[in-house]
C-alpha cells in the first residue's frame, strides 16, 4: 500500500500534479521532553496520529505516568497545519539548535517530517528556532481538531 502511494505521488509530480495541501504526511515524528520531568511523542502511523506522554509521578512512589491517545485529523485540519508550517518557515529550520550554555537537566526536542516532496530533520537541546512556538501551537490545534480514538 505504501509503495502504491509513493508511486502515485511520484507519477503525480512527473505530470505536474502535486500532493494536495490537505493530505496527511508521508512521515511525522515529533519528540519533546525534559531530562527528569518526562516527555511526549507524536507519531504518524497507519493513518493515525499517536500521542504518547510519559510524565514523572510526584505521588511519592516514583516512576512515570503514561498515556496513549490516537487521533485521525480531517483533511481540513491537515490543510491548516501545513499552511501554518509554511507561514512559520518550518521547512527552513536548521538541522540542530543548541544553547551555548550546557544545562544537564534541560529540554530537548526532535522533528522528522516528510510531506509533498519536502523533508525535514531538526532537533534541539535547550534551544529552538524562533518559530518553534508557532509549530507547537499548530500541533496542538491539529490534535484538538482531530477525532480522538480509543487506545488499543
Amino acid at each position: 500500500m505504501i509503495r502504491l502511494l509513493l508511486l502515485a505521488a511520484l507519477l503525480g509530480s512527473a505530470f505536474g500534479q502535486s500532493t494536495p495541501a490537505t493530505s496527511a504526511p508521508e512521515s511525522f515524528q515529533f519528540l519533546q521532553g525534559h531530562a527528569y520531568m518526562g516527555g511526549e511523542s507524536l507519531v504518524w502511523e497507519n493513518g493515525k496520529l499517536i500521542s504518547t506522554k510519559n510524565f514523572a509521578n510526584f505521588d511519592g512512589k516514583g516512576g512515570v505516568r503514561k498515556t496513549v491517545e490516537k487521533f485521525e485529523p480531517a483533511p481540513q485540519a491537515w490543510a491548516r497545519f501545513w499552511k501554518t508550517l509554511e507561514a512559520a518557515g518550518v521547512w527552513k529550520w536548521k538541522d540542530h539548535y543548541e544553547n551555548s550554555v550546557y544545562i544537564a537537566d534541560g529540554e530537548g526536542w526532535s522533528l522528522e517530517l516528510r510531506h509533498a516532496g519536502r523533508s525535514l530533520k531538526s532537533q534541539g537541546y535547550n534551544a529552538a528556532p524562533p518559530e518553534f512556538d508557532a509549530f507547537r501551537k499548530a500541533v496542538d490545534e491539529l490534535i484538538k481538531e482531530s477525532k480522538k480514538l480509543p487506545s488499543s
